[in-house]
């Protein structure tokens, strides 16, 4: 589904925080009367989907989440990825807000598909003019912004939930060539009471595991939630 906001989704949310946007992926199921459903999500996906199974457990059958960190069981230290919480935390001192500014600004081009991929190539031209279109609107990179403006006050509602188990079988998976393994995140979600919990590896493959290895991914998604 379109997420609010973005691609043919209209308008702009009034928040960006993943608690909010689960509601909206919550009403939409109930709406259109799904019944127990299965969700998947990859990236910022990733992080809505945990959140749902936050706000609304026992709901969802079966969830996976797709080459991301979740801010899932306590504060990380400043600058740094704490693995044995699933919390990445980034905190920027002024000198290196302005070396970031500049190196965006005097790059030639910017591309994540080329910085993140295991193989670029196999990003094709339909697939990154498709996410280009989606952002196209104004509303729509501000709503795409927001997502990541939100991450503190995700975090804060991870938090508040991380003593209550999750009922639903939950599967991770990661790319062989993404910067860490699974297993520190899975330890993360473990802790923070996420026990019915699977993890997987994509082989051959970066953070954008649907467009790099496609096939490999619908396996790994079948042999999960068919049983």
């Amino acid at each position: 589904m379109d997420l609010p906001g973005i691609a043919r989704s209209r308008g702009h949310p009034q928040r960006g925080d993943k608690r909010t946007l689960a509601g909206h992926v919550h009403s939409v199921a109930r709406t259109a009367r799904l019944g127990p459903v299965s969700l998947v999500g990859h990236d910022i996906g990733g992080q809505i989907v945990y959140a749902f199974l936050r706000a609304f457990p026992g709901v969802a059958a079966r969830a996976v989440i797709l080459n991301v960190v979740i801010r899932a069981s306590r504060p990380a230290a400043k600058s740094s990825a704490a693995p044995a919480s699933g919390i990445l935390a980034f905190t920027p001192c002024r000198s290196c807000r302005s070396c970031w500014s500049q190196g965006i600004r005097g790059a030639t081009s910017i591309s994540f598909f080329d910085a993140i991929a295991a193989d670029p190539a196999r990003i094709s031209t339909d697939s990154r003019a498709a996410y280009a279109a989606a952002y196209l609107r104004a509303d729509s990179l501000r709503a795409g912004f927001d997502w990541y403006r939100a991450f503190a006050q995700d975090e804060q509602d991870n938090l508040r939930s991380a003593a209550t188990p999750v009922p639903t079988p939950v599967l991770y998976v990661r790319g062989d060539a993404e910067a860490a393994t699974p297993e520190a995140y899975l330890n993360g979600l473990r802790t923070a009471g996420v026990t019915p919990l699977e993890g997987a590896v994509i082989g051959h493959c970066g953070h954008f595991s649907p467009d790099e290895q496609p096939q490999a991914l619908a396996q790994v998604l079948q042999d999960f939630l068919r049983r």
